[in-house]
């Protein structure tokens, strides 16, 4: 049966652990781990405290009583990890292909992203979604899910997602890069200079 395990890194000693739940890379987070039951509420999460397993209302906040916030999802997501939280609502990959938001009622909004997708999290609540079989990125506001910009006919490799913006790769043989701004609005170009390399990239940190 699944279960999920807390190990100390110094000597390997077992801390607690969860029959019948499972967790996803990614699942740790400010001190708190997102957990999903499943056996006896299969698609029910919730998030406990990393170092003694106690449910906690928030990341690494724990709560009194033992009461936790618990949301329901699909059940048939297997891999659901926490990307970020901006204004008390929480932003979820779900399955690599589900962008969910919630807050302390529950679900409070969710997008479907392209199934061959890159998703990285931008500045000041914002996700980069990179949809890579139809050479599409959009930014979405973490906040309500919608879309705040979009741009088609992306070149893979020509494309570098920046902390408020992203960057284009116009011309390589005469480097000639765009750069622009979470709206998609260009702000800056530059040419004649050798660029290949733009770091750190977000997914850096």
């Amino acid at each position: 049966e699944s279960r999920v395990q807390a190990r100390r890194f110094p000597d390997g000693q077992i801390l607690w652990e969860m029959p019948g739940s499972g967790c996803s890379e990614g699942a740790v987070r400010d001190g708190s781990v997102l957990i999903g039951s499943q056996i006896e509420k299969p698609g029910t999460w919730s998030f406990v405290d990393a170092a003694s397993g106690e449910a906690v209302s928030a990341p690494g906040e724990a709560a009194s009583g033992g009461s936790t916030q618990e949301f329901q999802l699909d059940p048939s997501y297997v891999s659901v990890r926490l990307l970020a939280e901006v204004d008390g609502i929480r932003v979820l990959l779900a399955d690599q292909r589900e962008l969910i938001g919630i807050d302390a009622d529950g679900e409070r909004w969710s997008r479907s992203i392209g199934a061959r997708n890159e998703v990285t999290v931008l500045d000041d609540g914002f996700v980069g979604v990179r949809d890579m079989g139809a050479k599409r990125v959009e930014v979405v506001d973490g906040r309500t899910g919608e879309r705040r910009s979009t741009r088609s006919r992306i070149d893979p490799l020509g494309f570098t997602w920046a902390s408020d913006g992203f960057v284009l790769g116009e011309n390589q043989s005469d480097p000639e890069y765009a750069f622009f701004d979470l709206d998609g609005e260009e702000v800056d170009r530059t040419t004649g200079s050798s660029q290949y390399g733009f770091v750190p990239a977000p997914r850096s940190g």
